[in-house]
């Protein structure tokens, strides 16, 4: 049976993303900005995912042309670009573009920092903001999970699959793309050890309590340590990006000079 729909589908509907992406990808291709290649070799470049758009170019005319093309196209298909949610940010250590960003009739803030598919990006690329935002919201859920740590109703076990679940996989998100300082490399041990060091406790030596040495944390763990788990995800993105096709973008980065 086929029905038309009149009036939109409701929010959460199964149809609601698919005609939304549907409606984008139109958007996009009207607007008349090259989706190929990167923006190593034109002046412009869009990536999009979802609802979340990034415009990038070397120049600010550049990027007024292709966001008024963007803004024409979303407005064709009825669709509103949020102000509130849109920013600019300048990438580099020129000084001098310190002000908000005008583009007709839309007023953008400037920023130092913004979030894009859940990663902090930030105009030095400076890596270990992210790490540093990553190792608070981790600690937000270890916090979380305070009550369920100390108890003694609870095994090691349990404890140990929680901090696998709801913890470690908060922290290195986006660690495929990290360059590690030893400074971060020493942030994120010291987080994970004081986890481990709840779950498992001190243990008696001689008669004696002391806490257990990093080796025998990670024996009773049964995992790599935080640091050479974000260092096999990258080897392992590697691979995959190293198998795409030519014209991937990913692959294109990757092996550019």
């Amino acid at each position: 049976m086929l029905t038309s729909t009149t009036c939109g589908v409701r929010q959460g509907d199964s149809l609601a993303c698919l005609h939304f992406n549907t409606a984008l990808e139109i958007v996009i291709w009207d607007s008349g900005i090259q989706t190929r290649g990167t923006i190593f070799f034109k002046t412009v470049q869009i990536l999009a995912y979802a609802d979340d758009i990034d415009l990038m170019a070397h120049t600010i005319p550049g990027l007024n042309e292709a966001f008024l093309g963007l803004e024409k196209s979303a407005r064709n298909m009825r669709l509103v670009i949020n102000q509130e949610k849109t920013v600019y940010m300048h990438s580099g250590k020129d000084t001098t573009l310190h002000q908000d960003l005008a583009i007709g009739n839309y007023m953008f803030k400037r920023v130092d920092s913004c979030k894009y598919l859940g990663t902090l990006v930030n105009k030095m690329n400076n890596r270990s903001v992210e790490v540093i935002a990553r190792l608070k919201m981790a600690n937000r859920a270890y916090h979380g999970l305070q009550n369920h740590m100390k108890s003694r109703n609870i095994s090691r076990n349990i404890k140990t699959l929680l901090c696998k679940t709801l913890i470690r996989l908060v922290l290195p998100y986006g660690a495929e793309t990290w360059v590690l300082s030893n400074q971060d490399e020493h942030r994120l041990s010291i987080f994970e050890r004081k986890i481990l060091q709840r779950i498992y406790g001190p243990v008696t030596d001689g008669g004696r309590w002391r806490i257990r040495t990093n080796q025998e944390l990670y024996q009773l763990y049964g995992e790599n340590d935080i640091v050479k788990f974000c260092k096999l995800s990258r080897l392992r993105w590697a691979g995959h990006v190293i198998c795409q096709d030519d014209y991937d973008l990913s692959r294109r980065v990757l092996l550019s000079e």
